[in-house]
């Protein structure tokens, strides 16, 4: 087995760790989240994205790690992200109606839940048409809109802002919007493990991810 093969599965399995003790994978508590009746989930979420964002950016100023952000994805209908607005619409009703998404669902499985199992089934099936007919929802008789370098991709480039002063804009707002939903968001929480502590977790994992694959 290759170096390069065992660093990936070494960093998904302490990723699947992370995201287990964090509770976020229990089909209960995405649909809480999604009925806005738990925070839970958002706050790890949060925590996470916090942390990861702070990592990503000590790692990449100390030379570990270059980020290489993602050009938005359109299917030529409305908008350069046009593709990512609906799939991101579509991603959010199926968490809500399965209580899963392409991260948790391996997890589900691993640890026994029977739902796990078809939202597996179903999401390889729907990659399936996907490949098949997905070009057929693009807009061809429209000029492409769709960027093709990903270098003004970022908030930061696009409004010409100071890199660390957007870092710390966000790392406020994660804090601020994790201590509202702690003191006035409803809360019926199912994982033992404290919000927070599971969002550092999953940045944790993170870290590790870039440094075993160069990687987020």
């Amino acid at each position: 087995m290759s170096t390069s093969v065992l660093a990936t599965t070494g960093a998904g399995a302490i990723f699947g760790a992370a995201l287990t003790a964090s509770g976020v994978y229990l089909p209960s508590v995405i649909v809480s989240q999604m009925q806005l009746s738990d925070f839970h989930m958002l706050k790890v979420f949060l925590g996470a994205s916090a942390s990861s964002a702070l990592i990503m950016a000590t790692f990449e100023r100390l030379g570990i790690f270059t980020s290489c952000p993602r050009n938005p994805s359109s299917l030529n209908w409305f908008s350069n992200y046009d593709a990512n607005i609906l799939g991101g619409l579509m991603i959010g009703a199926g968490m809500t109606l399965t209580g899963a998404c392409p991260g948790t669902v391996l997890v589900q499985l691993s640890t026994g839940i029977r739902s796990g199992f078809f939202v597996l089934i179903g999401g390889i099936l729907g990659g399936i048409l996907y490949t098949r007919f997905g070009r057929c929802l693009r807009n061809t008789s429209a000029p492409l809109t769709s960027e093709t370098a990903n270098t003004n991709v970022t908030v930061q480039s696009k409004l010409n802002l100071n890199p660390n002063r957007v870092l710390l804009a966000y790392e406020t707002a994660c804090l601020a919007i994790i201590t509202l939903a702690t003191y006035l968001a409803p809360h019926d929480v199912r994982a033992q493990l404290h919000p927070v502590m599971g969002g550092l977790l999953i940045g944790g994992a993170q870290a590790t991810s870039i440094l075993l694959t160069s990687k987020p």
